[in-house]
């Protein structure tokens, strides 16, 4: 993952600090790349320690390794600019959404959806799976479905999702939503199914996601990027549309597939 890309994982988690530090990488990569750790602190008015601390945050082991990172970021900018300059901040949003979606239209996800259609329709108890903001994506599945005369239930708390890894069988299926995919809570349910027989869907925006790799199927989404607004702070688009755009398109492969047998 490049910078952006592990940024747009780690964004809810950032400090006022790191935000500070975010911005200042945003707007002037040059000085990074430029300087030493203690040149661009004392410019940017943060400790080394705290510099330290958000390129650990974000998974590089140490400063070089992140100025390499950014070092090839900027080389590819001007190929990879996905999001135009616009006149006003409403059509940068729309840009952004319309990028990402774009991304994931060129994406082979039918099979995979295919698939993740019939498990619904062939197994007994299927649990739509997210906590904080990630669970309403999960509710956004349940309704879907309920629209096709599916009824399925969101387990959106770290209490059910303990419960639910007690009583898991081989006539469960788990569909997880997950940003950054490396809960461990998350990843202990899933070697808990796998041990079982029940089968699993995890649905993130993080391609190194552990838990991912030990699906039955993994769906891995676009992610965001952090922008800077018109007056200079740090904001970043919510990719978790994504989440329910893939809500609905489950929603639309199940009713499908259902028509399909119907039809035979």
């Amino acid at each position: 993952m490049n910078y952006k890309e592990r940024l747009s994982l780690n964004y809810s988690g950032l400090t006022p600090t790191d935000k500070i530090i975010t911005t200042a990488v945003i707007k002037q990569p040059e000085l990074f790349l430029t300087h030493t750790i203690q040149q661009v602190t004392d410019k940017i008015n943060v400790s080394p320690a705290a510099m330290i601390r958000y390129v650990k945050k974000l998974g590089y082991r140490g400063f070089k390794e992140f100025i390499l990172a950014l070092e090839a970021q900027e080389e590819t900018a001007d190929a990879t600019k996905e999001v135009s300059e616009s006149d006003t901040l409403f059509t940068k949003v729309l840009e952004t959404y319309m990028a990402s979606l774009e991304r994931s239209r060129k994406r082979a996800y039918d099979s995979d959806l295919r698939q993740v259609a019939n498990l619904i329709l062939d197994t007994p108890q299927v649990k739509a799976i997210g906590i904080g903001n990630s669970g309403l994506p999960a509710e956004q599945l349940v309704y879907s479905l309920y629209t096709q005369g599916l009824f399925i239930e969101a387990v959106t708390s770290q209490t059910q999702i303990y419960y639910l890894k007690e009583v898991l069988d081989a006539s469960y299926l788990l569909i997880i939503y997950t940003v950054s995919g490396i809960d461990d809570y998350y990843r202990e349910i899933i070697e808990n199914a796998n041990r079982v027989g029940a089968k699993t869907v995890v649905i993130t925006l993080n391609p190194e996601s552990q838990a991912a790799e030990l699906a039955t199927i993994e769906l891995i989404l676009p992610n965001g990027q952090a922008q800077i607004s018109e007056n200079g702070s740090l904001y970043q688009v919510d990719n978790r549309i994504l989440f329910f755009v893939l809500s609905e398109s489950i929603a639309y492969y199940v009713k499908n597939e259902l028509d399909q047998r119907r039809a035979k």
